[in-house]
């Protein structure tokens, strides 16, 4: 069954709601990685999980920052950086979803996500390719290793604007409020963080008056 990295953010909310009629026994991944945003997150990936009827794997990481102190002075904070959130989350769920037996994830990443970062889903195959490189034992020992061939990363909103997502998600009657975007709140929407501005700029390109969707 194909698995839809789901953060609980919008793009990956709208993202499910766009998979769940089209792919046959949708399932929903979550990687728990304890950052600031994550209590809100999780309530808002069960939420929509629930309204589609799919199921949701949790895996929890949260443990793992506290780790990292001694080297995070003057960097950012492994509980705020998004890009180690990301990182480490489609890592373990890739793990996760060939240790299934599965084969099929789908990301949420869209064009806004690329414009800075042109590399991002070439980086994300990268990692697919690497693990192409773990075959079984020539010795049977350890037994195994051959769970991830064929693994794949879907992008069906590679080529969208969060506008153009968020015109899909109301088509769709995702409600968008739901959702949680935001680097650091626990409770909804800073509106100050980068994330918060990407939802906000999103809303606003799409027509849609920002205080109607935008949770402060």
């Amino acid at each position: 069954m194909p698995y839809v990295l789901l953060s609980g953010g919008l793009d990956s909310t709208v993202l499910a709601a766009y998979l769940a009629p089209k792919v046959n026994g949708l399932r929903a991944i979550y990687v728990n990685h304890g950052q600031l945003g994550a209590i809100k997150e999780i309530s808002s990936a069960d939420n929509i999980c629930t309204v589609l009827g799919i199921n949701l794997k949790v895996v929890d990481i949260a443990g793992c920052w506290p780790s990292f102190s001694d080297v995070a002075a003057g960097r950012p904070s492994p509980t705020t950086s998004s890009a180690i959130a990301l990182n480490a989350g489609l890592v373990l769920a890739m793990n996760y979803v060939a240790w299934a037996g599965e084969k099929d994830i789908y990301v949420g990443i869209h064009k806004d996500d690329l414009i800075g970062r042109p590399w991002l889903i070439d980086m994300f195959e990268k990692y697919v390719e690497a693990s192409q490189l773990i075959q079984p034992s020539t010795t049977g020992i350890p037994p195994g290793g051959d769970e991830y061939v064929g693994l794949t990363l879907h992008f069906p909103f590679k080529d969208m604007t969060k506008a153009d997502i968020i015109k899909t998600g109301m088509n769709l009657g995702v409600d968008l409020m739901k959702t949680q975007s935001c680097q650091y709140s626990t409770q909804g929407a800073c509106g100050k963080c980068y994330i918060c501005d990407l939802r906000r700029d999103g809303f606003l390109a799409a027509g849609i008056p920002e205080a109607t969707f935008f949770a402060t």
